[in-house]
């Protein structure tokens, strides 16, 4: 059993999140005695539950909170948990992915704290020192945690042959977890070239964020295709707006979602909200985030691989 408690993809059973999504408390209680369940999350008895339906990017925080010393923004603004929930409902998705903000460094307790409310419901991207130990992963694991993040944008890109990187993301690595990327697409290569030779998975936001007037001509871009014969390469299909004003973002989103499709694999491609969209509140929410979703993917079929089993089997939603 690795040292998170979660057992490895390939020992866990295959159709923990069937249609129904029973647990096998529910199957003794039975469906009828079910729809009188209400979670602590307040959603609806899983048996009531459609096909799953994932957002895989969205961030918690309040007004008040400890804030890392090194930081481009900092809120002016709760977003809460609940009001996060409510997103989720009011929008026909069944489960999310808290991410730790870059604003709150390494302090994880506000997402923890989500997490354990609503445990059923949510998965945790953390963020953490390459330091940390093993009994640190894995205290975040048995919270809910499958992953960590590194959100570069701004800063020197690590040494990761050098120590502590080497220990730490062999650690990453056997527990199974992604190592989610968040850094311009120009610099991908010194990113996720070193984390893919370390042996992990990793998970690119946000389109890989090419350049606005480049597009997916975008070197940064190309090579991030290069990447898929890996087979550890996802991308979140989410924030399109940060990659250039004026709808140029959205067009990037069109022109590179068939190319990720082809060179990646339907299979590793995930999406993302963004919620709640910081330093765009203005002109984004949530319903806007997902209708674009419908347009960015017109295939019914694809979208709800891309929804569903993509993002329950790489978030563990299947454990």
């Amino acid at each position: 059993m690795p040292i998170c408690e979660i057992p490895p993809r390939e020992s866990r059973p295959k159709n923990r999140l069937r249609r129904a999504g029973m647990t096998r408390r529910e199957m003794l209680i039975g469906s009828a005695g079910m729809a009188a369940v209400s979670t602590a999350a307040g959603w609806p008895a899983r048996a009531q539950r459609p096909e799953p339906a994932i957002d895989t990017h969205a961030h918690i925080f309040k007004r008040g909170l400890k804030l890392a010393d090194v930081r481009r923004y900092a809120p002016d603004y709760d977003a809460t948990l609940t009001d996060y929930l409510a997103r989720l409902d009011a929008n026909g998705i069944t489960h999310g992915v808290l991410v730790q903000p870059s604003f709150l460094g390494t302090d994880n307790s506000f997402l923890l704290d989500g997490l354990r409310t609503a445990r059923d419901r949510l998965r945790g991207i953390a963020v953490v020192e390459p330091a940390a130990s093993k009994e640190e992963l894995a205290a975040l694991g048995i919270a809910g945690v499958v992953g960590l993040r590194l959100n570069l944008v701004g800063l020197p890109i690590p040494a990761f042959d050098a120590e502590p990187w080497p220990a730490f993301l062999n650690a990453v690595a056997d527990l199974g977890w992604q190592v989610e990327v968040h850094r311009e697409a120009r610099d991908l290569e010194g990113v996720v070239g070193p984390l893919l030779r370390s042996g992990v998975t990793v998970v690119v936001d946000h389109f890989g964020r090419p350049d606005a007037m480049l597009g997916v001509d975008d070197p940064g871009f190309r090579y991030l295709l290069s990447t898929g014969s890996r087979g550890r390469t996802w991308v979140k299909l989410s924030a399109p707006y940060r990659n250039g004003g004026d709808g140029a973002g959205e067009r990037n989103a069109t022109a590179a979602y068939p190319l990720l499709r082809d060179a990646l694999g339907l299979e590793r491609l995930v999406w993302g909200s963004d919620w709640p969209h910081t330093q765009f509140e203005k002109t984004q929410t949530f319903a806007k985030n997902r209708a674009f979703l419908n347009t960015l993917v017109p295939d019914a079929a694809e979208r709800d691989r891309i929804l569903g089993p993509n993002a329950a089997s790489l978030f563990r939603f299947n454990a």
